[in-house]
């Protein structure tokens, strides 16, 4: 197995698409990093805006090497080959998906210290556990998405097939979690100004009307627990966390309000690692009765 696995990392780090991956991962670190740090209109001060859109890039270069990394490995008979010599579909499997991993492991590292260091002066606003819960929840978020394009790729066998699904799996989620996003944050009660004439002056009332857009009970528990499975939303958990480092951007600081977030990333840590969990073995379950022939 380790012997299975040391060769299939080798051959993925001499793969072209695999170094442009790499190239790719630094130089989104560096422009993150210095698009984040931004002067503060009217001063001198600087204030640091972590978005979402370079770890999403980052992602969807992942998924596109991941599928078409395996899915040459099929195109090119070398999972058959593997077999033939006496290895089983498991250690196949398992030595792609730790290889992936692998890979996916170093883009990120590759991305994240570059964009740290340019935004370090940010970083140190927030509390160390903090900090080091969004590192590895974001990696988490990575490894889950790689997860679900691996075995997409295994359960199809073809590369075009395999890129589009995972790349229109990974918009799907960032889609879906914006517009639960918006739902939920629909207040119950709307209250505005009406203006009304009162003996031929103009006065307004405070009116105070329910919320047709606003979804309570069973369905917005239901679509709340959706969303803790959203590997997108958990990459929108870290970066409104950010936020809270910042009195310009935010009206509570990060040691206000990361007890409410902490208890949501925990969340996002459970769901993301049972995520990973029953992804791969729903691919190695699927894989084991393909036919390679």
């Amino acid at each position: 197995m380790s012997k299975l696995f040391s060769a299939c990392f080798i051959r993925y780090m001499k793969n072209s698409m695999t170094q442009s991956c790499l190239m790719l991962s630094v130089v989104l670190g560096i422009y993150a990093g210095y698009a984040s740090v931004q002067a503060q209109p009217g001063t001198s001060t600087l204030y640091y805006l972590v978005g979402d859109a370079y770890f999403l890039i980052l992602l969807l270069a992942d998924i596109i090497l991941a599928t078409l990394a395996i899915g040459r490995e099929f195109s090119d008979h070398t999972i058959r080959n593997k077999i033939i010599i006496g290895y089983t579909k498991s250690q196949v499997f398992l030595s792609e998906l730790l290889t992936i991993f692998s890979v996916t492991i170093i883009t990120y590292l590759l991305m994240i210290l570059p964009f740290g260091i340019m935004t370090v002066h940010f970083w140190t606003k927030l509390p160390i556990s903090g900090v080091v819960r969004i590192v590895f929840l974001l990696l988490l978020v990575y490894i889950a998405m790689i997860s679900l394009a691996a075995a997409i790729s295994f359960v199809t066998s073809d590369r075009t097939a395999s890129v589009i699904i995972a790349i229109l799996l990974a918009l799907g989620f960032y889609l879906a979690d914006y517009e639960i996003r918006y739902v939920l944050n629909q207040p119950e009660m709307l209250h505005y100004e009406k203006l009304q004439y009162d003996d031929g002056n103009e006065t307004y009332r405070n009116v105070d009307e329910p919320n047709p857009q606003y979804v309570g009970g069973k369905k917005r528990a239901v679509l709340s627990a959706i969303n803790v499975c959203n590997p997108a939303a958990a990459i929108n958990n870290c970066v409104r966390f950010t936020f809270y480092a910042n009195d310009t951007l935010a009206k509570y600081t990060a040691l206000q309000m990361q007890e409410a977030d902490y208890k949501e990333m925990n969340r996002y840590f459970c769901s993301l690692c049972g995520l990973i969990l029953i992804v791969s073995l729903c691919g190695l379950l699927i894989f084991q009765f393909k036919d390679l022939k």
